[in-house]
């Protein structure tokens, strides 16, 4: 009998089979900070091998600002070096080596002078003396004058002539206000800079200006690390704040747009249909010029290297979803899976554009500050980015940190940081190789996305400069839209795509059953001639609020519920998301627990319907005849279910009975037969004889539960315990330890600046326990449920070990180290950064056994 054909061998364990032997090529990466760049090979060696050893699968080396006060200068012998010393070793150890083409971010530096530097548009307020002809404009350095215009009570603006910083009037007129349109540096050095790398940001929009760069930074960064060293080439978010201008822009827009820019420019800041097509014009404008100056180029440069471009298109000067055709890979960034962020704008397009891979800066701000993120926090996160299409995950971040360095060493301003240096550091590699099957997973077929959602990109634009506070089109997308819309989609288990103009003139109007209109001021001629072909195809197109009268009318309610009768799987409980692909005829439905509770979901997809756990590949459950099987979720936990098209028949023989959570080993046939039955179960609570020892100290008996902070040899401590006690079997049975039910802390009593993540729950262990039996290792306990197997044991007497480490937030707020070496370092470079939420580092920790174990043994 082949394997195909045994008992059991269905699309779905074949899917889980193959996840299972997934490889470094979907583990998570990591953002390699360098600062200074002040780096060693030795202790680049070092940091690399431990990051192979953990199974992360790659580095993104990002120079940033100076910890020290004599730093080397970005780009000189030592940070060349070190580049090539790294990337080939990287390859050595199997890892990917990511580069980012700058310092800090965005791209600019000492090589971007005015003529190329970011510009925002700003008014300026002349009164002209009677009878004045010529009136100078006040101006800084870079300024340059675009348009004026004579202002009179009730009448249209009209424009005047400049001559260089002059204004010119006519003497006789009686007018004597006038508004100027000045174009202005704005004034935007580049963020986190490495020494020597200091300067404006560039102007994203110019050819020059990129050109330039690439000159200076780009070809002598991956010259020295060695392109054939290198996957990816790295471009941040772009952030050029209020970067809205460009010398070029009059005469692009005349090209593109057919009317004169510079007589309109005074409607920029007023209202009305006149006035909105202008603001409309300008932002697509710029996208296309960000687009034809930037992207595209510097993929083809990427491209003449052999390398891709990876990156982030978002941001200012504005850039869309289908911005990111131009480049090779696309990358968003922030948690959010019901709403609209950064990560689903990237994941729509990788959907549009047919790329299976899309990565995402991932645990950015992270439990803030830096060292109290756990494992558990890491997980949650990565399952909210992965139902936000997110299939590669790029850590933020592993900071370098020398070894002679002081305290903690060296860190990131902003969390997190993930290093070896955090105590829990032993629960890593499962949770690498966790997160790197589902990525695997999630990278097969093609993603399954019921909706279409409108990105309204004309009515964002609408928006007045002065009162949006610049062109960042995503984030005025997102405020126009709201979260009600795409919370409703989630809600109903049905998922989204992000689709704007330009992707609507290639795309095949029957793509998406339903198409989703979130308060729709108004489309173009194609656009609306798209929805009406849609239409025609049987497509479901709804609006929700706005003046464009296609479709039928919902609000988002109503627009759940209509979702919800469609769910392939049903209506999931509060707080579950589901993110699809489908592969080969096989639907992988990819269900997660975003809440601290547990819960249950009775799924109903047909007789083909399979439920997996993919941390250890188990089979948890079939349909039954029904056609429906019941799922318990843990906190924070995800499932794997498998549906195949058109499935029908008997269940299989042995099969469990729906709502079964009986696991099995998924690498034999155990689905053949039923899930051995105990016939007796003992519970013994382990609450009493065991000893403590930390460190070098001696063992000393305590109760449990054990709070460390609540115990003065440990109030401070960072690091490792050791839990002991010896456990009496009368006879011989499998033996599992429980250590309990965490928390829900609900409203979390914590605050961070900034968009930080942490996972609302109190864990039963503070943070993670490695268990041991007689000397050998049973298995660690780091997120729901905090169970560990630890086999069959003999009647008779066992040590039972437990070794429980907890965060380094007590380190972190004991370091006398480390705002005086950022006091040190402003001192030498002028303040680059500001360490952030130190004053919280200790805020509701709780390290230790926090309940009483219990000690469960089935006796057959």
């Amino acid at each position: 009998m082949t394997r195909a054909s045994a008992p059991g061998a269905t699309a779905g364990r074949s899917l889980i089979e193959a996840m299972d032997a997934a490889g470094r090529s979907t583990a998570p990466m990591m953002r390699w900070w360098w600062f200074g760049p002040d780096v060693v090979a030795s202790e680049l060696d070092r940091e690399l091998t431990a990051m192979a050893d953990a199974g992360i699968g790659g580095v993104e080396v990002a120079a940033v600002y100076p910890l020290t006060t004599t730093s080397p200068p970005f780009l000189g012998e030592q940070h060349r070096r070190a580049l090539r010393f790294a990337a080939e070793r990287a390859g050595e150890l199997g890892l990917r080596f990511d580069l980012t083409l700058g310092s800090g971010w965005p791209y600019g530096g000492p090589h971007i002078d005015a003529t190329v530097a970011a510009r925002r548009l700003e008014w300026v307020e002349l009164s002209v003396p009677a009878a004045g002809a010529r009136t100078a404009i006040p101006v800084e350095p870079g300024d340059e004058p675009v348009a004026a215009f004579v202002v009179n009570e009730g009448d249209e603006p009209r424009r005047v002539p400049l001559d260089g910083g002059v204004v010119v009037l006519d003497p006789h007129a009686s007018a004597r206000r006038v508004r100027v349109a000045v174009s202005r540096l704005t004034g935007q050095q580049v963020k986190r800079a490495s020494a020597g790398a200091e300067g404006p940001v560039l102007d994203h929009c110019s050819r020059d200006a990129l050109e330039r760069h690439l000159r200076a930074v780009g070809e002598p960064l991956v010259e020295a690390a060695g392109a054939a060293n290198i996957h990816s080439v790295f471009c941040d978010s772009l952030e050029a704040f209020h970067a809205d201008w460009t010398p070029a822009l009059p005469e692009e827009f005349r090209t593109r747009r057919g009317y004169d820019l510079l007589d309109e420019l005074w409607l920029l800041d007023e209202a009305g249909p006149r006035a909105e097509r202008v603001r409309a014009d300008r932002l697509r404008t710029l996208t296309e010029l960000v687009e034809e100056n930037f992207i595209a180029p510097l993929a083809q440069w990427a491209d003449e290297r052999g390398l891709r471009l990876r990156i982030q298109a978002y941001g200012e000067p504005p850039v869309s979803v289908s911005s990111y055709r131009h480049a090779h890979e696309f990358e968003g960034e922030s948690w959010g899976w019901d709403r609209v962020t950064p990560s689903r704008w990237a994941s729509s397009a990788a959907s549009l554009h047919r790329r299976p891979v899309v990565s995402a800066e991932t645990w950015t701000w992270v439990h803030s500050p830096s060292f109290r993120a756990t494992p558990l926090d890491l997980v949650a996160e990565a399952h909210d980015h992965l139902l936000s299409g997110i299939n590669q995950f790029v850590g933020h971040g592993w900071p370098y940190s020398p070894p002679d360095a002081d305290g903690l060493g060296w860190f990131f301003y902003a969390a997190g940081c993930l290093d070896d240096r955090n105590p829990w550091w032993r629960a890593m590699p499962e949770l690498t190789r966790y997160l790197s099957k589902l990525s695997w997973l999630m990278r097969q077929g093609r993603p399954f996305r019921q909706v279409a959602l409108y990105l309204p990109t004309a009515d964002a634009a609408f928006a007045r400069t002065q009162d949006a506070g610049g062109i960042d089109l995503l984030r005025r997308c997102r405020a126009h839209i709201g979260d009600a819309v795409p919370a409703a989609i989630r809600a109903a288990g049905a998922d989204f795509d992000l689709v704007d103009d330009t992707a609507m003139k290639g795309l095949d109007p029957s793509t998406y059953p339903v198409v989703v209109l979130p308060h729709v001021g108004t489309v173009d001629d194609d656009t609306a001639a798209w929805l009406r072909a849609a239409i025609a195809s049987g497509a479901d197109v709804v609006r929700v609020g706005g003046a464009v009268e296609l479709g039928r009318a919902l609000d988002p309610t109503g627009l759940g519920s209509e979702l919800a009768r469609r769910a392939p799987l049903g209506e999931p409980p509060a707080g579950v998301g589901v993110a699809v692909r489908e592969t080969g005829g096989v639907r992988v439905h990819l269900i997660v627990n975003t809440t601290p509770r547990r819960l249950g979901w009775t799924l109903g997809a047909g007789r083909s319907l399979e439920v997996w756990h993919p941390a250890s590949g188990t089979l948890l459950s079939r349909a039954g005849a029904a056609g429906t099987t019941r799922v318990v979720l843990e906190p924070f936990d995800a499932v794997v279910a498998t549906t195949v098209s058109g499935a029908s028949g008997s269940p299989t023989p042995g099969s469990p009975a729906p709502g079964s959570l009986e696991r099995r080993a998924a690498d034999t046939d155990a689905d053949a037969g039923g899930p051995a039955v105990p016939t007796t179960t003992d519970r013994k609570l382990l609450d009493g004889h065991w000893t403590v020892a930390a460190g070098t100290g001696p063992a000393r008996a305590i109760r449990l539960p054990h709070r460390w902070e609540e115990d003065a040899a440990l109030r401070n401590h960072s690091g490792t315990a050791v839990y002991q006690r010896t456990i009496v079997l009368e006879h011989s049975a499998c033996a599992v330890i429980d250590f309990g039910d965490g928390v829900d802390l609900g409203g979390i009593p914590w605050e961070a600046s900034g968009p930080s993540f942490r996972a609302a729950y109190a864990p039963p262990i503070g943070e993670i326990a490695v268990v041991e039996v007689d000397g050998n290792e049973a298995g660690i306990a780091w997120r729901p449920p905090y169970r560990v197997d630890l086999g069959i044991l003999s009647a008779g007497a066992h040590t039972l070990r437990v070794a429980v480490s907890n965060t380094a937030a007590s380190a972190l707020a004991a370091d006398p180290h480390v705002e005086g070496r950022a006091r040190e370092a402003a001192r030498s470079w002028g303040e680059r950064f500001v360490f952030q939420d130190l004053e919280i580092a200790t805020a509701d920790t709780s390290s230790g056994i926090l309940t009483v174990p219990v000690l469960t043994l089935h006796r057959a």
